[in-house]
């Protein structure tokens, strides 16, 4: 599979990642589908997006809110794309709105063969086996208004992603006390950062901090541990 997921930022901080992600496509111009968590203000972000991506050659672009109404068609052409980029936001929200509008299957059928999968922060989140990072620490967090209890995820990745990561004691202890109890490995992707996977080859930028089993261990530790073995990734 091909995925790519970013811990967050402008379009300034992700340049680097946003080039690897049009490289990984091995095309000059991919068509790309932008699926925004809401849809309310999305022609603002589509358009940021779009200004974005067509600085670095990127020529055609399709906006698919799942939130509203959209056909068939709409449907149809969006899962042509090569790439389609999950946006972020509330990840309790968007990740309701995923699954009511049955779109869940269709994004892992998508990377399964061979379609490019991005997401960045919330849409990150969604890749990985569950949300459960979109719900703490207190002070950080998103507001679960949709009551969800069912945490499940797309569970492209046998780790769990933490965006916006940053290395203070706060949220080092919240990480780490998290990874103990849940048994999972967690990456804190600082804002800028992120991992991209390209089959059996895992690249993860220098902002990257793996929390396991309630310990805290550096990039270099973590490519060996959670994301070197070609086996871990399904």
């Amino acid at each position: 599979m091909k995925l790519v997921l970013y811990g967050g930022g402008d379009s300034e901080d992700t340049r680097t990642i946003d080039k690897q992600l049009i490289k990984l496509s091995m095309l000059p111009s991919p068509k790309v589908t932008f699926i925004p968590s809401y849809s309310y203000d999305a022609d603002i972000d589509f358009y940021n997006f779009v200004m974005r991506f067509s600085k670095l050659g990127i020529k055609r672009f399709i906006n698919f809110p799942i939130d509203s109404p959209f056909d068939t068609v709409l449907l149809a052409e969006a899962f042509t794309s090569d790439i389609i980029y999950l946006d972020g936001g509330n990840t309790y929200y968007f990740l309701n709105q995923l699954r009511k509008s049955k779109i869940l299957p269709l994004l892992k059928e998508f990377a399964k063969k061979g379609g490019i999968l991005a997401g960045l922060s919330a849409g990150a989140i969604i890749m990985t086996p569950n949300i459960n990072t979109a719900g703490f620490p207190p002070f950080d967090c998103d507001i679960n208004d949709e009551r969800l209890r069912n945490f499940d995820a797309l569970g492209l990745v046998p780790f769990e992603i933490f965006p916006h990561y940053k290395n203070s004691k706060r949220y080092n202890l919240s990480l780490q006390e998290y990874s103990k109890e849940s048994g999972n490995d967690v990456l804190g992707c600082a804002d800028g950062n992120g991992i991209i996977i390209d089959g059996q080859r895992v690249t993860v930028t220098k902002q990257i901090t793996i929390f396991s089993n309630g310990k805290k261990f550096s990039k270099r530790t973590a490519l060996k541990t959670t994301l070197a073995n070609p086996n871990s990734i399904v």
